[in-house]
């Protein structure tokens, strides 16, 4: 595991999928439209080749110093697909190869002996191989039932190259597919899922075209490739490939949304409002913590007991060490295949940021509320007792003083938006091992990410490449036992998340409640001493009833409020809802732990999920910043 001082950066890698028809429904490759095809795939590759090294320039800060990765996706069926890997290969692009079956299957695809030799040159220079668990006919199926099982092995090995493509260079002549998980069944999958397509005519008459993936109303969603709107290539590939790389633009601005208190802030230069850009640069440059000094929420759990005090509340775990964790149940790589590496390395640093800010920003709410109600106490017995004023006043300005401070301080530093955001980059990360594992990635769109943890988490999934299979690996039960080992984890952790929150949020809620009765109980005593008693002459008497029925409410006022910032209820009850949502999926898993195909689905509800609970949670802390009680 890499012990670098900051999270790491992506490197800068696109993949092309390639769909496309076999020989007989391609030009003879002696006619000038099968040569105009071949001279087609080429210029493609070595435009998109120049753009993507154009665009890796203009964002440079932001991914590592190695060249371009670019990678080319095939199922290395004759035809299209070897005119493409030739192609790549010979300019410089890596080769990732989803077969539809286990190699020695599929090699009976190609009847002639120098398809077959091309087959396996290209397969030995693939950078990964993944021979999907596909079926042919057996014995005792009729030619209908043999037919729709290679149907659905060619359609799920088309679907792995669109799941791993950032765009798809499409041979097509524009007719109907023959047989299932043909070139337009794929395509108009494609355009389903908002992937950009460069179509090369494969009657070899009409200049390449991009249809859809531009985000000035081309790139809507479509049913059919037939309903995207082209574009040439030289007038749209720049701005293609631009889209798929850029960063999420500038916040607009953002001024109208501020407060008093952050206009000063503002005024006094103590922290510029950050982009998006802003805010991935400022990650990038995270470092190790290795002791954390804000305790007063884990305080304030142990006092309520809803969760003891542990040693990593102090003394951070470090992202080596948490990265390590998601390490253990990782599907092994082949040597010198693509590994997991970047993921889990990037994963543990989001890990221990999300971690460190969860309990600094939960910590300053819990430090403001306190100090507030303290200043309410100090205030109204200073107002009965003179000698003391000067004293109580005192400390009344430095309560309210640290209130000032550490409000500046959680704005000026981020630590609420840099605890919400690196939690959401964490459970992407996490939620893309499983799929990486199936030979799938996480489901995304087309264009600009709006927030910079979705452009980070792309990045670095598309740096990762497809899995590479060695011969006689068992690949599926290794993803399934990822798959497993997530699932549990996360079970295991929502339902802590929600027994501890949950708790807090009782604890909390009764004690609020007794504080209230109890200032209640307090301003009737005092009523009744004064009007029948005659406590008024009771200066000592005085001074503390009014200090309980003062300050018993504004301390149950202050743990409302932490309360609501906190929102522990609504933690608790989405995180009991996503443990019963995993552990049905886990079950479901166990059930079809051999079926890759159910596993791949099983995996994708998963992510769905997990995603889910954090966007929810995202969505209800965002709101919640900390301003001045």
């Amino acid at each position: 595991m890499s012990n670098s001082i900051h999270p790491p950066k992506p490197r800068f890698a696109l993949a092309i999928g390639v769909i496309g028809h076999r020989p007989d429904r391609l030009p003879d490759p002696s006619s000038y439209a099968g040569r105009k095809i071949v001279t087609d795939v080429g210029r493609v590759l070595d435009e998109v080749a120049r753009e993507a090294v154009s665009a890796h320039g203009k964002y440079k800060a932001l991914f590592t110093s190695d060249p371009s990765l670019l990678s080319l996706v095939s199922t290395l069926a004759e035809g299209t697909d070897h005119i493409a890997a030739e192609a790549a290969l010979s300019r410089g692009f890596v080769l990732d190869a989803p077969l539809p079956f286990a190699v020695e299957t599929y090699s009976s695809d190609f009847k002639l002996e120098l398809a077959k030799q091309a087959f396996e040159a290209l397969r030995a220079r693939a950078r990964a191989v993944l021979p999907l668990p596909g079926q042919r006919g057996a014995a005792d199926d009729d030619p209908q039932q043999a037919q729709q099982k290679e149907g659905r092995s060619y359609e799920a090995a088309g679907l792995a190259v669109l799941s791993q493509s950032d765009l798809v260079l499409a041979v097509w002549d524009r007719g109907e597919s023959h047989g299932r998980g043909g070139s337009t069944d794929m395509l108009n999958a494609a355009a389903r899922l908002r992937l950009p397509i460069i179509h090369i005519d494969a009657n070899g008459k009409d200049e390449p075209r991009i249809l859809g993936g531009s985000s000035d109303g081309v790139g809507l969603t479509a049913d059919t490739v037939e309903d995207l709107t082209p574009v040439k290539l030289g007038k749209g590939l720049p701005k293609l490939i631009d889209d798929l790389v850029r960063p999420p633009i500038s916040k607009p601005d953002q001024h109208k949304h501020l407060g008093l208190f952050e206009w000063c802030m503002l005024m006094l230069h103590l922290r510029p409002l950050n982009t998006e850009t802003d805010a991935l640069k400022n990650f990038l440059v995270e470092g190790v913590r290795a002791r954390n000094f804000r305790v007063e929420f884990p305080l304030l759990t142990a006092m309520v007991g809803a969760r003891a005090i542990v040693s990593t509340d102090y003394r951070p775990k470090s992202p080596q060490q948490l990265a390590g964790y998601l390490a253990k149940i990782a599907p092994p790589a082949s040597t010198g295949a693509p590994s997991t590496e970047d993921l889990i390395e990037a994963f543990g640093w989001a890990d221990a940021t999300g971690i460190f800010f969860a309990q600094v920003f939960r910590s300053a709410v819990v430090a403001n509320f306190a100090l507030a109600s303290l200043a309410v106490v100090l205030a109204a017995i200073s107002v009965l007792r003179e000698e003391w004023k000067p004293y109580l006043a005192g400390l009344e300005v430095m309560c309210i003083g640290l209130i000032l401070f550490n409000t500046g301080a959680t704005w000026r530093k981020g630590w609420h938006r840099r605890w919400f955001e690196a939690r959401e980059l964490a459970e992407r990360l996490r939620a893309a091992l499983p799929l990486w594992a199936l030979g799938v990635r996480p489901t995304t769109f087309f264009g600009q990410e709006p927030t910079w943890t979705g452009w980070y988490a792309r990045a670095i999934v598309r740096g990762q490449g497809l899995r590479h299979v060695a011969p006689a690996q068992d690949w599926v039960a290794e993803a399934q036992s990822t798959l497993g080992g997530v699932l549990e984890d996360q079970c295991a952790y929502h339902g802590r998340s929600a027994e501890a929150m949950g708790k807090l949020e009782r604890r909390l809620e009764d004690f609020g409640f007794v504080l209230f009765l109890a200032s209640f109980v307090s301003s009737l005593v005092a009523l009744i001493g004064v009007v029948l008693l005659g406590w008024m002459t009771h200066e000592p008497v005085l001074v503390a009833t009014t200090a309980l029925s003062t300050g018993l409410p504004a301390v149950a006022s202050a743990i409302f409020a932490i309360r609501v910032i906190g929102d522990y209820g609504g933690i608790a009850r989405r995180s009991e809802r996503t443990r019963a949502a995993l552990t049905q999926l886990l079950s479901a898993m166990k059930e079809d732990m051999h079926d890759q195909r159910a596993l791949r689905l099983c995996a994708l509800a998963a992510a769905e999920a997990m995603l889910g609970d954090v966007a929810s949670w995202r969505l209800a802390t965002e709101s919640r910043s900390l301003d001045i009680p």
